[in-house]
Formats: structure tokens, C-alpha cells, sequence
């Protein structure tokens, strides 16, 4: 991907961050409790952080703490044109990590209602109770695999860009009442990979697909990003 886009590009800075460890205790059963994390912050010339994140380039780790995209409100204006998915490979690059190695993508207490809803429903139908610490897993051969679940698709266009397959995603509760729930999303993407200096995989790993954001807060804000 020679012709990638850096946050640079679009005006953004990343500085260090501080960023208690207990942010990452959710990674620890698929990268160990031995991990060390570098936590950084990408914002703009205004000082707004639109991304607080972090990497574990020697676990080919990386989570999203944070993502500040758009507005809460209509009409849902962008605070930058840099998509999320670009903003992992930039970052995860500078902090001197692999992409065709890149294994783990997690996000941190999710708190977008609907992507809520669609991983509560993902517990029930396996019979789990999201009240309790418990974890499910999907894949893209399962029956209730859910791309309209917007992280899921998020999942699948970085996954587009990276020239990579998903393996699985794993939905992981850490007990609680209703909406007290903390809730946690992971991608795991598959070793197998088509290398991204490989020129036949570069169009379809730069190719831009609406929906590509993390970042979204209400059902009219979904309806923006879709396919």
C-alpha cells in the first residue's frame, strides 16, 4: 500500500497519552497478562481527540479506547475526512507494527446503542446470559453473523483494506445490570493472509467503503454509514 494516507495528511497530530493498564485487562486471554501497551491520542489543530488507542506491536495488538469521529447530534458532521480504518493502519504502522501480521483489533465499553442491542441478541441466541462474565464468538460462516451490526462491518472493510479474513469476532461481557453492562468486541483476523505488497490485493486494499467507521451513535447516524 505505497500510496497509504497518514494522519499528517489530513492535518491530525498523535501524541502520548496516559492510560490506566486496567483499559486492556479485557485482551489479556488472547495476548497474555505479560503485555505492555503504549497508549497514544491522534487529534487536531484545535486540540479535539478524535482517536485514543493502543498497541502491543509484540502481541500484533491493537485497540480502539476511544474513537470521537463525528457529532453525537444531527446532522452528524465529521470532525475529520480521515476514516477510522485509515487511522489503524497509519498508527499501527508508526508504532512500528506489521500490518500483514496484525492479528487483534479490539474495541473498548462499547456504548453505541444499536451495536449494544445487536451483541445482547448475539448472547441470547447462544443461550449465554450478558449479565454475567461470559464471552461468544461468531464467524463469517455462522448463521447469525450480522452485518448490519455496524462493527461488524467496520471489521470487514478493515479487514477489505488489510487484504486480510477475518477468523472470528468475539463479543465479551463483563457482567452488570442492562445498560450498566460493559460490553467489549474483538477481531481476530486470520494468519493466513494476502501480503499487502502483493499488487494484485492493492485496489481492493485501498478501495474506500462507506460504513468504515467505528464511530457512530443512533440509529439515524447508522443509516449514514450504510453500504
Amino acid at each position: 500500500m505505497s500510496d497509504h494516507q497518514t494522519i499528517q495528511d489530513f492535518m491530525l497530530t498523535r501524541a502520548s497519552c496516559p492510560t490506566h493498564s486496567t483499559v486492556y485487562a479485557f485482551m489479556e486471554p488472547f495476548v497474555g497478562d505479560d503485555c505492555t501497551w503504549t497508549s497514544q491520542r491522534v487529534k487536531r489543530q484545535d486540540n479535539h481527540v478524535v482517536l485514543t488507542y493502543g498497541t502491543a506491536v509484540a502481541h500484533q495488538a491493537y485497540v480502539v479506547v476511544d474513537a470521537n469521529i463525528t457529532e453525537e447530534d444531527p446532522p452528524y458532521r465529521r470532525y475529520t475526512e480521515m476514516r477510522l480504518n485509515q487511522m489503524i493502519i497509519d498508527t499501527y504502522r508508526a508504532a512500528g507494527g506489521n500490518l500483514d501480521t496484525l492479528q487483534y483489533v479490539g474495541l473498548y465499553c462499547i456504548l453505541n446503542e444499536s451495536v449494544r442491542y445487536a451483541i445482547v441478541k448475539e448472547f441470547l441466541s447462544q443461550g449465554q446470559d450478558f449479565q454475567q462474565a461470559a464471552q461468544v464468538e461468531v464467524t463469517p460462516a455462522s448463521a447469525t453473523w450480522n452485518d448490519s451490526n455496524l462493527f461488524v462491518r467496520s471489521g470487514a472493510n478493515l479487514a477489505q483494506r488489510l487484504g486480510r479474513e477475518i477468523d472470528r469476532i468475539v463479543y465479551i461481557s463483563h457482567g452488570g445490570y442492562l445498560d450498566d453492562t460493559l460490553l467489549y468486541m474483538i477481531i481476530e483476523f486470520k494468519t493466513e493472509f494476502a501480503s499487502l505488497d502483493d499488487p494484485g490485493n492493492e485496489t481492493q486494499a485501498m478501495a474506500t467503503t462507506p460504513g468504515d467507521d467505528l464511530q457512530a451513535g443512533t440509529e439515524d447516524e447508522l443509516a449514514e454509514y450504510d453500504d
